[in-house]
């Protein structure tokens, strides 16, 4: 008697499936979530004007030891509506810091206006104080790049 190979299991077939899968590139994805994240800044766009309408302004404050942390924000987004300006003061900071009783503060204000013309400004403003539970002191003030 004859053996035949059949993959029968009692009273079906059987089915093999062989499943091939393709790695996908690192790369690709990067971009695939790049672009999400690009997508979804695109659609706010409209919330964060609204916000800036209603509200006059949109800050990222900064917190942290540094003296009046609310006049020194990472990141502000004003709106200019002066007789003369219509348009956005841009205004963020960066803190340098020499150990932790010595620190200046880099002030840089940009303007985007479509009435009106605005000059960018950089200042500087370095602080001191004797401890760390002791009050800041203005060291200096000037204009320019902190140094």
């Amino acid at each position: 008697m004859s053996e035949s190979k059949n993959n029968h299991h009692g009273d079906y077939d059987v089915i093999e499936y062989v499943v091939k899968t393709r790695r996908r590139s690192i790369w690709r994805r990067l971009g695939c979530g790049l672009g999400i994240i690009g997508w979804l800044a695109f659609i706010s766009l409209p919330m964060i004007f609204i916000v800036l309408a209603v509200r006059g302004q949109i800050t990222i404050p900064r917190g942290g030891d540094i003296p009046n942390p609310d006049s020194y924000p990472y990141l502000q987004v004003r709106l200019v509506t002066e007789m003369d300006f219509r348009g956005l003061n841009i205004t963020s900071t960066m803190v340098e810091r020499d150990g932790s009783d010595a620190l200046c503060v880099q002030t840089n204000v940009r303007f985007i206006l479509w009435q009106g013309e605005g000059e960018p400004a950089t200042y500087c403003e370095c602080y001191t104080r004797a401890g760390s539970d002791a009050v800041w002191d203005v060291m200096e003030a000037r204009e320019g790049a902190c140094e």
